[in-house]
Protein backbone atom coordinates (compact mmCIF):
# COMPACT_ATOMS: atom_id res chain seq x y z
CA UNK A 1 0.00 0.00 0.00
CA UNK A 2 1.22 3.52 -0.85
CA UNK A 3 0.62 6.63 1.11
CA UNK A 4 -0.78 9.25 -0.94
CA UNK A 5 -0.71 12.80 -0.53
CA UNK A 6 -4.45 12.67 -0.82
CA UNK A 7 -4.55 9.71 1.80
CA UNK A 8 -2.27 11.61 3.98
CA UNK A 9 -4.40 14.77 4.04
CA UNK A 10 -6.79 12.28 4.96
CA UNK A 11 -5.63 11.63 8.60
CA UNK A 12 -5.86 13.29 11.77
CA UNK A 13 -4.34 16.38 13.08
CA UNK A 14 -2.43 16.03 16.82
CA UNK A 15 -5.37 17.98 18.19
CA UNK A 16 -7.85 15.71 16.48
CA UNK A 17 -6.74 12.88 17.31
CA UNK A 18 -6.16 13.66 21.18
CA UNK A 19 -9.76 14.27 21.06
CA UNK A 20 -10.52 10.94 19.84
CA UNK A 21 -8.75 9.30 22.52
CA UNK A 22 -11.32 7.13 24.50
CA UNK A 23 -8.27 4.92 26.75
CA UNK A 24 -5.05 6.41 28.42
CA UNK A 25 -6.48 10.26 27.25
CA UNK A 26 -4.98 11.93 30.43
CA UNK A 27 -1.63 10.07 30.52
CA UNK A 28 -1.21 10.58 27.21
CA UNK A 29 -2.48 14.23 27.62
CA UNK A 30 0.27 14.56 30.52
CA UNK A 31 3.44 13.29 28.69
CA UNK A 32 2.09 15.30 25.71
CA UNK A 33 2.20 18.25 27.63
CA UNK A 34 5.41 17.66 29.51
CA UNK A 35 7.78 16.60 26.42
CA UNK A 36 10.88 18.27 26.27
CA UNK A 37 12.92 17.89 22.80
CA UNK A 38 16.49 18.43 23.21
CA UNK A 39 17.95 21.40 21.55
CA UNK A 40 20.35 19.78 19.43
CA UNK A 41 17.35 17.52 17.87
CA UNK A 42 15.15 20.64 17.29
CA UNK A 43 18.64 22.34 15.76
CA UNK A 44 19.04 19.05 13.42
CA UNK A 45 15.17 19.32 12.08
CA UNK A 46 14.99 23.04 12.03
CA UNK A 47 18.03 22.58 9.74
CA UNK A 48 16.49 20.31 6.94
CA UNK A 49 15.96 22.03 3.63
CA UNK A 50 12.70 20.88 3.32
CA UNK A 51 9.54 20.52 5.74
CA UNK A 52 9.45 16.54 6.84
CA UNK A 53 5.48 14.94 6.92
CA UNK A 54 5.12 11.95 9.25
CA UNK A 55 2.34 9.52 9.28
CA UNK A 56 2.35 8.10 12.60
CA UNK A 57 0.26 4.63 13.19
CA UNK A 58 -0.63 4.31 16.40
CA UNK A 59 -4.07 3.08 18.75
CA UNK A 60 -4.66 4.55 21.93
CA UNK A 61 -5.23 1.15 24.38
CA UNK A 62 -1.12 0.53 23.49
CA UNK A 63 1.07 1.41 26.53
CA UNK A 64 3.93 1.69 24.30
CA UNK A 65 2.33 4.20 22.53
CA UNK A 66 1.12 6.35 24.62
CA UNK A 67 4.81 6.70 26.24
CA UNK A 68 6.10 7.11 22.86
CA UNK A 69 3.67 8.84 20.55
CA UNK A 70 3.38 12.50 22.32
CA UNK A 71 6.98 13.05 21.82
CA UNK A 72 7.26 12.48 18.15
CA UNK A 73 3.85 14.65 18.10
Amino acid sequence: MTLTEQKFSEGMSTSEYIDQIKINKQPFQDIYDNAEIPEQVMAFFSHLPERMNLAVFTADWCGDAMSTTPSIL
